[in-house]
Parts: structure tokens; C-alpha cells; sequence
């Protein structure tokens, strides 16, 4: 069965406007720029999966927590040196 993406985005539209969120207010709350939450409510899909994500958490959509990114500079490595 296919992602219904455009749902999720019409639902979080719904209850934005159901909670009196402006695109800014939500967008402030998800993390994400304005211009990021804009593109998401016309549908558009490249968006990073982790923005998507906050975006819907917002309206209670995801309740996963929150995706962390590890720094650039973070490596592993083994015994034998990096990987």
C-alpha cells in the first residue's frame, strides 16, 4: 500500500488551522524555517524525512521523539582505524 503523503499534509493543515497555528508559529514549534513549512503544505516531498517528521509532531501526527543528528565530525572507528 502506497504512502497517502498528501493526507498526512491536508490532515496537518486541518488541525494547524484547528489550533490557531500560523504557518510561522508552526514552522517555530516544528524547528524548521518558514520557507521549509510552506513547500511541506503544498505538498512538495523533498523535504528531509526528519523535518516532515517535526513538522507533523507538531499536530500530534508523530509522536516518535525527536530524530537527533550526530555531528559531522563524529567518526567511528575500529581497531584497525576508521571506518
Amino acid at each position: 500500500m502506497p504512502f497517502a503523503w498528501q493526507r498526512y499534509v491536508e490532515e496537518t493543515l486541518r488541525r494547524r488551522k484547528a489550533e490557531g497555528l500560523t504557518q510561522k508559529d508552526h514552522s517555530a514549534l516544528a524547528g524548521v524555517s518558514h520557507p521549509t513549512m510552506a513547500a511541506f503544505e503544498r505538498g512538495e516531498t523533498t523535504l528531509t524525512l526528519a523535518k516532515a517528521l517535526d513538522i507533523l509532531r507538531v499536530v500530534g501526527l508523530m509522536s516518535l521523539s525527536k530524530v537527533t543528528r550526530k555531528p559531522a565530525s563524529c567518526a567511528m572507528h575500529s581497531s584497525a582505524g576508521a571506518i
